[in-house]
This record gives structure tokens, sequence and C-alpha cells, in this order.
């Protein structure tokens, strides 16, 4: 997802409802968020917590691997993913990843 249009809608939203008196919500739940560190970490999607609380019972799904790539290295770096899916098998609502 490009980032640029999302920041001009957000700017877009910010003078509608500061200086044209028109409230203008935006909703942020599918796009992407990063942190640049050590170890990196990306999320899409609802906290579980609001996915819970918006679609019900979910199901968490999490695994922990080292891709081959630290492994040949002999780096000890290891990456984690983890999906809420509804029960009736539908799209999943959040999706994270670390490392």
């Amino acid at each position: 997802m490009n980032l640029t249009p999302v920041a001009i809608r957000d700017g877009h939203a910010f003078a509608d409802t500061v200086y044209n008196n028109r409230p203008t919500p935006v909703d942020h739940s599918t796009v992407p968020s990063a942190v640049f560190g050590r170890p990196p970490i990306g999320t899409v999607g609802l906290a579980e917590s609001d996915a819970r609380r918006s679609h019900g019972e979910l199901d968490i799904y999490r695994t922990n691997f080292r891709p081959m790539r630290k492994h040949a290295l002999g780096q000890p770096g290891t990456y984690a993913d983890e999906a809420g899916r509804r029960p009736e098998d539908r799209p999943v609502v959040r999706r994270a990843h670390r490392g």
C-alpha cells in the first residue's frame, strides 16, 4: 500500500475538520504500520482485542521459525507470524510480523 495517498487524505480530513467545520473521520484499520528497530515489527489490520470486539470469536494462529538465510549464516533471529480468522474461515482480520 502506498502511504503517500493515505497521508494526503489525512491532511484533507484534518483541514475539513479544523478549518471547514466538517468533521471528517479517517479509517486506518487496513493501513499497515511498521517499527524500524531490532527486531523490525509490522502489523496490518485490527489489534487482537479490537478484532474480538468487532468480529466475536476468533481463531489465533502463531508460528515461530528461522529463515534458511539466518540458519545458513548462523544467526539466531526468529520470525513470528500471527493471524486472527473468524471460525467460519473468513479473511484474516489481523496479521503481525516480528523479526
